[in-house]
Parts: structure tokens; sequence; C-alpha cells
């Protein structure tokens, strides 16, 4: 019969033919060919951009259906992020560093497109100006670190992006923003929301699950402060 899954895949079909989208079949090098995903246009004119779906199951990791077991969640998220962090790039992909990274936070703040309610607790009273001078002040740090080799990135890593099923992805939602980068832009962002959602004490188990056992604590704290300036 059909699930809630289906009539969901079903809707977002109609509105992405609506919208001039297409479907396809075979998913990204590395994810196999069973996948099959919806390509909208532009990827962010009144569209989520292209999705991937890895087989007709699944929520997305914030829902409430994946928050019964919430150790299973967080470490299928970071299984999810290693899983996705492995697709070959491709010659398609934008290549993105730091410095590039922190010019578009500053282009977005003077668009206007950054509220500052939607801040961690912790950060609300900053200026988003604030965040963007701290970014700024790290990626001299960043250059002195261990290098770390890029991957190919979500860009908008967070619980509702990844769909898990049992704590195995099976589908990655808002791939506009795919970038080869350093792989702590989705670690970092990822880790910004579950540290808020489970607290601090559930990322030791998500970087042990993506395989990281000494995470990075200055690409971690730059990353998650990027994410705040999505």
């Amino acid at each position: 019969g059909f699930t809630p899954y289906h009539i969901v895949v079903f809707l977002l079909f109609l509105w992405g033919w609506g919208l001039g989208g297409r479907v396809f079949w075979g998913g990204p090098g590395g994810f196999g060919g069973g996948a099959f995903g919806f390509l909208y246009p532009g990827g962010g004119g009144g569209g989520p951009g292209p999705a991937w779906f890895l087989t007709p199951k699944g929520w997305p990791a914030d829902a409430p259906e994946n928050q019964v077991q919430a150790g299973a969640t967080v470490a299928g998220l970071g299984r999810a992020l290693a899983r996705l962090h492995a697709v070959a790039p491709t010659g398609e992909l934008d290549q993105l560093d730091a410095t590039l990274l922190v010019e578009a936070a500053g282009q977005r703040i003077e668009a206007g497109l950054v509220d500052p309610a939607n801040f961690d607790r912790a950060r609300r009273h900053l200026a988003p100006q604030v965040l963007l001078d701290q970014l700024w002040a790290l990626v001299p740090l960043l250059h002195q670190r261990r290098p770390v080799a890029a991957t190919v990135t979500h860009g908008r890593a967070q619980p509702g992006t990844l769909w898990l099923e049992r704590g195995e992805l099976t589908a990655v939602i808002g791939v506009a923003g795919l970038a080869v980068a350093d792989p702590y832009r989705d670690l970092g962002a990822m880790a910004r929301h579950l540290a808020s959602s489970y607290g601090p004490e559930a990322l030791p188990g998500f970087f042990a699950a993506y395989g990281l056992e000494q995470p990075d604590p200055i690409r971690v704290e730059f990353h998650a402060l990027l994410d705040e300036l999505h």
C-alpha cells in the first residue's frame, strides 16, 4: 500500500514537474545506480533544488519517527555524512575554500539575508557583522592547521536534509549547494544542529560514527559559526 513517504514523493513530483523540473534515475557516484531524484530548475527559484532518494523509505532525521532512539539517529547522521563525503567529485562542482565561504557570508549579510533571530540562543544578541569578524579572525588559524583533504560537501548539512531509516541514509535533500570543500563544512554545521537539539554530549557519538576520533576544534568552530550566517 501507499505510505506517507510515497504520497510526499508523488506531491514533490507534481510540484517539480509544474516548475519545469524533471525526474532522473541513477544516483551520484558512490551512492549506486538505484537512486532517483528530483531536479528543480536553478535549485533555488521556488524549489528545493536537486534531491537524491536512495530508497523508497525513511524520514528526515529530525522527524518524530527518528527521535525514538536519538543515539541511533545521531550515529546515523555521522555515517550519512561519511557516505556523502565518499562520493566521487565531478568537474561540475565548485571548489570552495575558507576565504570564499566567508566572502559569501558577507554578501548574504549585505543583502539582508541573515536574521539574528535564527542564531543559536547564545549568539542572538550579536549583530551578524560580529560573527563575520570572528570568522575572518579564524581564517589564519585554519591555514595553520594540518591540511584536510577536500571532499564533496552538502553545504546545508542538518538533520532535516538527511533522511534515515533505522539509522541508515535513505535520501539527501536540497543538494543545490554541493561543492568540493573542507568536509568540516558539513561536520561543523551538523555539530551545531546536534548540540542544539541533543546537547553537546551527542557530539562524540556523531564524530565517532563519521570516523573521526579527534575532530579539529578550530575547524568545527569555524564551520559551525559559518552555518549561523546561512
